[in-house]
């Protein structure tokens, strides 16, 4: 593994400004360990093979973060909109869920980005939106918009995102769907395209929940079809609530708790914070509105 000065984790998101501050903090007598080193590591099987360099602040980040980096390790992705980036990502053939095209193409891009493609002192983006088509394996990658994330949003998101990427988890990829929507509105018109490339990329549009059979498997016996999964609309409609046991499977198990916890907190305190600017911005606006119509009453006096 080399080490190289670089700005972002790829698993936190953290600096190499931070790394410096908190190795600051230990003994500078004793030898530097993963977490309190001020370079940051990056991927040799990428460095080597693709000539890519995926980052991480500590040895215990890249370990973390290994089964969603799993996929695209050593591929060689040096141009993101090239037309073979797709067929070579592949996920195990015993997966429970078969990822498609359109979602492997978007994890191979989303690694590939430079800094430059995200707003500067920030972490990089947890997802591309993309508000025009989804990409594919057949020519160029659309245009995309970087979502970058707050921390508590994004550590719940990765959890989530790992989750829907090995199993297709209809609740994973809901949750998903409203961490992000926030991050879409001030786009304007873009919650039913949002809805559509999450659809799309997790084979919830009401297809089956794997690729159709080869030929090979067609010679064979036919079995029954299986049950087509349900669409992602219907399951964001859906008002029931998941039960317990099926929002753990959702995270990725009672170990996230705490991460799920965390980012409940901020969207309470964020949802608190908002409602009460716009309580303020219409205390703000009744008043200019009442001074204004008291000044037309004092004008309408002197006449």
């Amino acid at each position: 593994m080399s080490v190289l000065d670089y700005p972002a984790c790829t698993a936190c998101g953290k600096h190499a400004s931070d790394l410096k501050k908190d190795a600051a903090k230990d003994d500078v007598s004793t030898t530097p360990t993963p977490t309190t080193t001020t370079k940051m590591l990056v991927c040799s099987r990428c460095q080597s093979n693709a000539n890519r360099l995926v980052h991480y602040c500590s040895r215990e980040c890249q370990v973390s973060h290994y089964k969603v980096h799993k996929p695209i390790c050593g591929v060689d992705l040096t141009s993101p909109t090239r037309a073979t980036i797709a067929p070579t990502l592949h996920a195990r053939p015993d997966a429970p869920f078969q990822p498609p095209q359109s979602l492997l193409f978007h994890l191979a891009a989303l690694t590939t980005l430079p800094p430059t493609a995200w707003p500067a002192a920030t972490s990089p983006p947890s997802f591309l939106f993309f508000p025009t088509a989804s990409p594919s394996s057949s020519g160029t990658a659309p245009d995309f918009i970087p979502i970058v994330l707050p921390e508590p949003a994004r550590n719940l998101f990765n959890c989530l995102q790992l989750v829907a990427f090995e199993t297709g988890n209809p609740i994973s990829v809901n949750l998903m769907y409203s961490i992000l929507l926030d991050e879409v509105a001030a786009l304007g018109g873009a919650e039913a395209r949002l809805v559509e490339q999450l659809s799309q990329e997790y084979r919830l549009d009401g297809s089956s929940p794997s690729p159709s059979p080869s030929d090979d498997d067609k010679e064979q016996e036919p079995e029954p079809e299986p049950e087509r999964r349900p669409t992602l609309r219907s399951v964001i409609d859906d008002e029931s609530e998941p039960s317990v046991e099926q929002l753990f499977e959702a995270i990725g198990g009672q170990k996230n708790t705490r991460i799920l916890v965390d980012w409940q907190v901020y969207e309470s305190e964020r949802k608190r914070t908002a409602n009460a600017a716009a309580r303020q911005k219409e205390q703000q606006e009744g008043q200019q509105q009442s001074k204004g119509m008291r000044r037309g009453g004092a004008r309408k006096g002197r006449r």
